[in-house]
């Protein structure tokens, strides 16, 4: 590369100028002066601009070169990513729903056993009264009215991890039929459709607010921790 430094006669031009803006203008000749240095400095200042040019033009013609050989790769692996990211969110999704069906399960198991042994209770009650024991069948009718669905207690759901990798939960939300989307939800204006608005609104509330015409899409997003 060609000498990258300015002459010393510049230079020296410069340390004069300065020194001279220093001076306090106190007479007709030197206000002067101070006109003729502020020509001095847009010369000069164009001199030195002329010439780094072509050297901030090499540069930046080196620098745009390398970014050229590095995208290909930072594209693909940000691909790559996105694939990996995806396979992962999908794959906790599913868990997450399938421990929504279990603990669905349980609780319908649980409000059955409740069931039959309210029904139990209640023919007891029945064959009481049948028999003439009207206080022992109202007793039993009010321990039938008492019976609750029993909470299993099952081990707690653990979403999977791996270490050094962060995943953090995102809501967006998905215009299904646009037509059906309010103007305005708890403030927020919405029409014309604002999509970065209802994304917010996914984000803030983690897609529990409802709104006509929109689906809260949820997905996982994940991070490299310790990686520099």
């Amino acid at each position: 590369m060609e000498n990258s430094e300015l002459s010393i006669e510049v230079k020296g031009k410069i340390d004069e100028l300065e020194a001279l803006s220093l001076q306090k203008v106190e007479t007709a000749e030197q206000f002067e002066a101070a006109g003729q240095a502020i020509l001095n400095v847009a010369a000069t200042e164009k001199n030195v601009v002329d010439f780094f040019e072509p050297l901030r033009i090499a540069t930046y013609n080196a620098y745009q070169a390398v970014l050229e050989k590095k995208k290909p790769f930072v594209d693909r692996l940000a691909s790559i990513r996105k694939g990996l990211n995806k396979g992962r969110s999908d794959y906790k999704l599913e868990l997450e729903r399938q421990e929504r069906i279990r603990q669905e399960q349980l609780r319908k198991e649980a409000e059955e056993i409740a069931r039959k042994e309210q029904e139990k209770i209640l023919a007891q009650a029945v064959k009481a009264e049948e028999s003439g024991n009207v206080v022992k069948a109202e007793t039993l009718v009010t321990k039938a009215a008492e019976v609750r669905p029993v909470t299993f207690i099952t081990p707690a759901y653990i979403p999977p991890k791996t270490s050094g990798v962060a995943d953090t939960e995102n809501w967006t939300a998905e215009v299904e039929s646009p037509d059906l989307v309010p103007i305005k939800i708890n403030g927020f204006m919405l029409r014309p459709i604002d999509q970065a608005m209802l994304n917010r609104i996914a984000k803030n509330s983690k897609g529990q607010t409802q709104i006509p015409g929109v689906k809260m899409v949820k997905s996982y997003g994940t991070q490299a921790r310790g990686i520099r």
